[in-house]
């Protein structure tokens, strides 16, 4: 891809850096243009000594973009704020200590973990930003600045998304910080390891009980080097089918624990010493030794996938065959090339498994000037960067075992986006991290947008096909047919006359009327409706319908795709992207097959509802997915359909091409008796829309 049209002034020339620390004395130089290049936007959310972070940004089902700023003052909290990538605006939410009821403490300066999103809730945990200097190291302070007490210790939290509530469930044990946090969404328990000393938390939703597991390594990064010193791990993973929660240490072997055992045991016959992550003493600092730096769960192929932090190195953990497979280098295109490992001597946290079962990875990419590497310190003794690098944005396709290098990531004015170790993506495919940039003369850290639209060789929604519906009188019959009268309840009263139907002001008009006596026919009502059947199929992808819904008791509209085959109901699938029933102020979103059907299955979760504006337009989505399906409500995720491993037959057969029907319906036994008075009513179709993930 070749450079975007204002990089070829900007990045030529940028001001000029000087790297007199890093290269020894070297003259000043301008670095050589990278081949590839992402634009990126920063934004300030309004914190002016926003310190570096660590995680902490995560996308939630509403569409939009949580994180935490961090603060290193010993009186100043993080600060939780949520961007809006429909209005382009950042909010403040919460002062983190404030939020936990702390005063006149070391404050709750940071959050080192993700967000995770359980029953409308978002979890997370707080750890400290303030650190005292002992024997040259940063350290969990020992001595309180003046008019305040010790820090406290990390809090497990909650933020209702709905009415805003910041919520404190538990406090960590031994006044540490909550460094580590993973969450078994399908058991309701969180997990946590403590900084310094690295003690493993459990906290159970349910029965409101924190437990102490005790020390997972010796005495962790509050150890004395080459002696009980570990550096701890910063990254869990659950495994969904039996709960068991695993974690690694710096010596590179493997422990899990779940409700119920004793204490963590150790996972036999397999480890992360291989020979490709390198060589390490795990007694000492400066790296994260044989942990690895990020993981995740797999659900398609029941495996975890992780990254090793200083070599970069992807592989595949299949827990219960106790096996470790080396998939990829996911280090940057130049970085492979010229055989470096990270700059940044832990890794890079900025690790995640996108919407399309695409991994995202921000890394490091070495700088050269006149061709030669920009070559920093060879050792430091704690985690940050041993030298000035770009930032790569890396994806790997897992189906697809596809690499790619998108390329270095540069500011609009053509800085270079440093300390970056979080990742997030938008619906849209945008993707967010947290990173430094001047503001206003100063260095803070903040958040960060990499746009799709501005960045073609990036992944994300690209429209595939649209209807509008713009040429007044006419219903493309290339594309929609009238719907033909059945037995059933949602089809009885359908129609073909003209009354039914309007195409106007960009508009799609389906309505429901009293029969007015139209000849041969004794339906006591008559609806329109339209369908692609044996026409247009919808198969990988998403679908959205911007649509006003008029209102009268009895009234029933749908929108909704039934397979392009017409393999019988339900062991085809049926997928309800919309239903309302009479004047309501909630739209119903729910999946039809064999399983829940036939078979009665409740699990997946097969249905739910979300709030809509009742007169005004709404716009309603599905997400075709080969392994799930993702059904939305204005940008706010209601239900998520997975395909899960069972024995029984025909849990996910969605997974081929459907056909869409849009139609008014009338009276049933779900939506029950019409009001004729309230005759007639009509919807609105404003624009369908088909997109396909380039």
């Amino acid at each position: 891809m070749k450079p975007f049209p204002f990089f070829t002034v900007t990045l030529f020339s940028m001001m000029t850096i000087v790297f007199t620390s890093l290269t020894q004395g070297q003259p000043t130089s301008t670095p050589d243009m990278p081949e590839k290049t992402l634009v990126a936007k920063h934004y300030y959310s309004g914190f002016p000594d926003a310190h570096d972070t660590y995680n902490a940004i995560s996308a939630a089902s509403d569409g939009k973009i949580y994180y935490v700023l961090s603060s290193d003052k010993h009186d100043v909290g993080g600060q939780f704020y949520v961007y809006d990538p429909a209005t382009d605006q950042t909010k403040f939410i919460a002062d983190l200590s404030e939020a936990v009821g702390e005063k006149n403490c070391i404050a709750q300066g940071k959050s080192h973990v993700e967000f995770y999103e359980y029953e409308g809730k978002l979890y997370f945990s707080t750890h400290v930003g303030f650190y005292e200097m002992i024997d040259g190291a940063e350290c969990l302070p020992v001595n309180a600045p003046p008019g305040y007490k010790l820090y406290q210790g990390g809090h497990f939290v909650s933020y209702d998304m709905k009415s805003g509530k910041v919520e404190s469930l538990a406090l960590a044990p031994h006044g540490e910080g909550i460094l580590t946090m993973t969450m078994d969404k399908q058991r309701g328990h969180l997990y946590g390891i403590t900084w310094p000393k690295g003690y493993l938390l459990h906290y159970d939703l349910n029965t409101k009980q924190l437990k102490d597991l005790g020390l997972v390594n010796e005495q962790g990064e509050g150890g004395v080097i080459g002696e009980d010193y570990r550096v701890i791990c910063r990254s869990m993973f659950v495994d969904p089918r039996d709960g068991n929660v695993y974690y690694s240490t710096a010596e590179g072997d493997i422990f899990f624990y779940r409700p119920g055992l004793a204490a963590p045991e150790k996972l036999a016959d397999v480890d992360l010493r291989l020979d490709y992550f390198g060589t390490y003493d795990d007694t000492g600092a400066g790296s994260m030794a044989y942990n690895w730096r990020k993981i995740f769960w797999y659900e398609p192929e029941n495996v975890a996938y992780g990254v090793h932090g200083n070599s970069g190195y992807l592989f595949r953990f299949d827990p219960r065959a106790k096996k470790i497979e080396i998939v990829e280098r996911l280090t940057s295109e130049p970085s492979r090339k010229s055989g470096m490992f990270d700059q940044f001597s832990y890794g890079y946290l900025g690790y995640m498994l996108g919407n399309d079962q695409t991994i995202y990875y921000l890394t490091g990419g070495p700088v050269y000037i006149d061709g030669k590497r920009l070559k920093g310190v060879d050792r430091i003794a704690m985690g940050a960067a041993r030298g000035l690098e770009n930032l790569h944005l890396v994806t790997f396709n897992i189906p697809r075992r596809e690499y790619i290098d998108h390329g270095a990531v540069f500011y609009q004015n053509g800085d270079l986006p440093t300390y970056v170790n979080s990742i997030a993506q938008d619906k849209a495919g945008n993707i967010y991290t947290l990173a430094r940039f001047m503001h206003e003369g100063k260095e803070i850290e903040d958040l960060v947008k990499i746009p799709v639209d501005q960045n073609p060789s990036l992944p994300g929604w690209k429209l595939a096909w649209e209807e509008n519906f713009d040429q007044d009188g006419v219903i493309d019959e290339t594309v929609w047919s009238k719907i033909p009268r059945g037995g059933s309840d949602w089809n009885r009263h359908m129609s073909d006359d003209d009354a039914l139907y309007d195409v106007k002001n960009g508009n799609l008009i389906l309505r429901g009327m009293v029969n007015p006596g139209l000849p041969g026919d004794t339906a006591p009502f008559i609806t329109g409706g339209v369908f692609t059947k044996d026409k247009k199929g919808f198969h990988h992808g998403k679908i959205e319908i911007r649509a006003k819904l008029g209102n009268a008791r009895g009234a029933w509209p749908a929108f909704w795709l039934l397979p392009f085959d017409n393999t019988g109901w339900p062991r085809g699938g049926e997928i309800d992207i919309m239903e309302r029933l009479n004047s309501d102020a909630i739209a119903y979103q729910t999946v039809h097959s064999h399983y829940t059907v036939n078979l009665k299955q409740t699990e997946p979760k097969k249905g739910s509802t979300g709030p809509i504006h009742k007169d005004e337009y709404n716009v309603y989505a599905v997400e075709l997915y080969p392994d799930k399906l993702v059904l939305s409500i204005n940008g706010s995720e209601t239900l998520t359909y997975p395909r899960i491993e069972t024995d029984l037959e025909g849990q996910f057969p969605f997974d081929r091409p459907f056909y869409l029907l849009l139609d008014m319906q009338l009276g049933g036994s779900w939506v029950g008796e019409v009001q004729p008075n309230d005759l007639p009513v009509e919807m609105s179709i404003d624009w369908v829309r088909f997109y396909e993930w380039k």
